[in-house]
């Protein structure tokens, strides 16, 4: 019998090896003879997809519970107050504390993993949100086991508008998605090992982080192509992590999910566009039943817009402390880790969302006063109008990336990633 101690015991041992320096062995594959260059391989790191999987199933089991709890306290009964204390009092302080448990028990450094484990406790932050404001959706509800599914899953299920029922996904469908996961894999690969070369940083910006940057040099050449690089790889991560996600709801629970990204760094056409319907769909999903139509009950649409950017800054400040977050093991008898990174720049991640909720308040008002620079936009070509809108995010897309890139972030995630070195 597996008891709670031995269970700790073996995940210790699971998570002993700690991943967070580049230790794979490199497969020597050819020479470049007229640059006097050899090409050798780095296979994605095993361990690290086992500690993922690990930790997805044990989202599982912890969302089961919680699942039934929200189903059978908030959602079938009409008791306000005693969801009220349930949700806030104890749901919500158990998923924004989880992660700093667990990671703390298990002494994980990877930055990969540490964002996996954030995962499973967003979707259940804001499925409780949703659900003690009425908003789950109305095919969720319709019995336990369709809540239970809906919330373990880990992604936007469709739902048929008629009978509720989630809609499955044909055969065909499934055998797309394993293709496109497997060259997304593989190309985000290809991708990391360019940045590998430069330590993920094409530029190295002379401004002191985050705020004493000249005009100058947020607009200079090389800052804005050193955080495009990091959006674009950033754009990858979020497909190539959760993907896995859609796959499993596909072929073991049989449910068509919504789309994770649709390429919004080279083909939104506006601020809103961007956020709404490209970027991140599954955080916007969330967003949207949590945070913006509660909001919007109340104080209209524009304020409820503002309300879930500045929502979505605090949520991300609260990643980014989980990414930075030290395991005691790692600190000396002062409470010191010297090998870790200091300081970290707390707000940066709302203010960088603030900002962009101002862009969307902005487009709003323009758009109704003057139509014609929504007349200019259909009429650019594609690629300038995108270009154009990412060149509103990244002269202070550093606000959002420096602490993720100096925690080592992007390095540990390439970890799990194939990787081609170029060396003399």
């Amino acid at each position: 019998m597996i008891t709670s101690t031995s269970l700790v015991h073996l995940l210790q041992e699971l998570f002993a090896k700690k991943l967070d320096y580049d230790e794979r062995d490199d497969i020597n594959l050819f020479q470049i003879e007229f640059l006097s260059k050899s090409v050798s391989l780095r296979l994605p790191s095993i361990l690290v997809w086992l500690q993922l999987t690990v930790a997805y199933l044990g989202s599982l089991v912890i969302n089961f519970f919680l699942a039934l709890i929200i189903y059978k306290v908030i959602i079938t009964r009409n008791n306000a107050q005693l969801s009220f204390i349930i949700g806030f009092g104890v749901i919500i302080p158990f998923c924004l504390g989880f992660p700093f448990f667990i990671i703390n028990l298990l002494d994980i450094r990877n930055g990969a993993v540490k964002f996996f484990i954030t995962g499973p406790c967003t979707f259940s932050l804001f499925r409780t949100l949703e659900a003690l404001n009425g908003f789950s959706p109305d095919g969720s509800k319709v019995s336990l086991t369709a809540y239970i599914v809906y919330f373990m899953t880990l992604v936007e299920t469709k739902y048929d508008r008629d009978t509720k029922q989630s809609i499955k996904p044909a055969k065909l469908d499934i055998g797309k998605d394993i293709v496109k996961f497997i060259y997304s894999f593989i190309l985000l690969g290809l991708y990391s090992s360019i940045l590998h070369h430069y330590n993920f940083e094409l530029y190295t910006d002379h401004g002191v982080y985050p705020f004493n940057y000249s005009i100058w040099d947020l607009l200079s050449f090389g800052h804005l192509a050193k955080h495009l690089v990091l959006a674009v790889y950033l754009q990858g991560i979020l497909f190539v992590f959760f993907m896995p996600f859609s796959l499993i709801a596909n072929i073991f629970f049989q449910i068509e999910v919504n789309e994770l990204q649709k390429n919004a760094i080279f083909t939104a056409k506006s601020p809103s566009d961007f956020w709404g319907k490209k970027w991140n769909l599954l955080l916007h999903g969330m967003l949207k039943r949590g945070i913006f139509k509660p909001a919007r009950n109340y104080f209209g649409t524009k304020t409820a817009v503002l309300c879930t950017f500045i929502a979505s800054g605090l949520f991300h400040e609260w990643v980014i402390s989980i990414q930075l977050f030290i395991p005691d093991n790692m600190k000396d008898e002062n409470g010191y880790c010297e090998n870790c990174y200091y300081p970290p720049m707390y707000g940066t991640q709302s203010l960088f969302f603030i900002w962009n909720g101002f862009l969307v308040a902005l487009e709003f008002m323009i758009a109704k006063r003057m139509p014609v620079f929504h007349h200019i936009s259909e009429k650019l070509p594609p690629v300038v109008v995108s270009t154009l809108l990412i060149m509103l995010n990244l002269p202070v897309f550093h606000w959002f990336s420096h602490d993720y890139h100096k925690s080592g972030f992007f390095h540990h995630t390439q970890i799990s990633l194939p990787t081609f070195i170029l060396s003399d």
